[in-house]
């Protein structure tokens, strides 16, 4: 199986893949504001000097396996990766779950090596079903992960 991944922080760049990724959303999230639109939408009202939008897309053998919708930042010197999706529309990698593990360690490879990034700050939903798989990965790859739950959310804080 060959796992490659792109990187996209333009929109047009994301609309020339629209019909596969939109796709690929709606196959795999119940979640009515990860969709193709959305997700373009806010990449162009989160892309500024502070922010640079990363929607990093996982294929293996030309299919599809997973979509994070991230957003870079630079907070105090440090930069680090959000949800591209604020916490009030229930934020989370889209995966599909026969092959989510690989996903999410591509991901996270991606954010770390490729990216350079040294924080990943993730507002999940406390019924994410993306958190144990990425627990389950970052234990594996030797990431540190930490949690806190404050009563409305769960909150992942993964540094290298």
């Amino acid at each position: 199986m060959k796992i490659y991944t792109t990187v996209i922080s333009d929109p047009r760049e994301l609309r020339r893949n629209e019909d596969e990724i939109d796709a690929f959303l709606k196959e795999h999230s119940p979640n009515p504001f990860m969709l193709f639109a959305f997700i373009a939408k806010l990449m162009g009202f989160r892309a500024n000097v502070d922010q640079t939008p990363a929607v990093i897309v996982v294929k293996a053998d030309d299919r599809i396996i997973g979509v994070a919708p991230l957003v870079l930042r630079r907070a105090s010197g440090i930069r680090h990766a959000e949800f591209l999706c604020p916490y009030a529309c229930s934020p989370d990698f889209v995966l599909d779950r026969r092959c989510e593990s690989i996903a999410l360690e591509t991901i996270i490879d991606v954010v770390i090596r490729r990216l350079g990034l040294k924080y990943l700050l993730l507002d999940f939903e406390a019924d994410s079903p993306s958190l144990p798989a990425l627990k389950h990965v970052c234990e594996s790859e030797g990431v540190s992960f930490f949690e806190q739950s404050p009563e409305h959310l769960d909150h992942g804080v993964i540094p290298v």
